[in-house]
């Protein structure tokens, strides 16, 4: 992993691999990359996130399988197809990308998420939390808490869309317990997101969390039952 920092601490059954954007990459590997369909009407940064995510998701591939993947294109709703064989997850923020892949057989799904401190403010937290969000916790202040919960609930969505095939909001997940020793979070479905997810089914995610210097992670690996 480039950066030094060890997310991949958070983990038990995946690889991890991180880029800096502002990380010089070789060329050729970016040329091996598929394109989704306009990719050349995107905006260049928007380009360059894609590629350097997908570089990752390379990486990542060869530490979990010992083969670079160079062809895992964007499906509905901008999600990755991947393999059936393989559960992943891409993120970029914080002037960074990021993936993590697992096999299909050790995880039945894998969100990762990464966010910039202090870009989510008060005013927009009625449409990221909901009541039954923890409201407060000591040792974290209230932006960084925010940021945690719109961090957590971007990783279960990662995590469960390949499953549920339908989108879900914001509303639908509520963190409600915070281990800031143990960097552990657990989030709660408080409505049904599809067969078998929701209140009297499966309903508690556990994830671990990273609050570094400008930039917030969070990772969930979920299990099969």
């Amino acid at each position: 992993m480039s950066l030094g920092v060890n997310w991949s601490k958070l983990f038990q059954h995946s690889q991890l691999e991180v880029l800096s954007l502002a990380e010089a990459v070789d060329p050729s590997q970016l040329e091996l990359i598929g394109r989704p369909p306009r990719f050349d009407k995107f905006h260049p940064g928007r380009q360059q996130e894609f590629l350097y995510g997908r570089l990752c998701v390379a990486r990542a591939s060869l530490l979990l399988a010992g083969s670079e993947r160079w062809d895992i294109l964007m499906g509905e709703n901008r999600a990755p197809i991947w393999p059936e064989d393989i559960v992943g997850a891409i993120s970029h923020g914080a002037n960074l990308a990021a993936a993590a892949l697992a096999y299909s057989d050790d995880l039945l799904g894998l969100g990762i998420d990464i966010e910039a401190r202090g870009r989510l403010k008060d005013g927009i937290s009625r449409m990221i939390t909901n009541p039954s969000d923890l409201q407060n916790c000591s040792g974290i202040t209230q932006e960084d808490l925010l940021t945690l919960i719109f961090s957590a609930k971007e990783s279960l969505y990662k995590a469960l869309y390949p499953q549920v095939r339908s989108f879900f909001g914001f509303e639908t997940a509520s963190l409600v317990e915070l281990d800031l020793k143990q960097q552990r979070f657990t989030l709660r479905l408080i409505s049904q997101i599809g067969e078998g997810f929701g209140p009297g089914a499966r309903e508690l995610f556990d994830g671990k969390f990273s609050i570094e210097t400008g930039k917030v992670f969070t990772a969930i690996e979920v299990l099969h039952k």
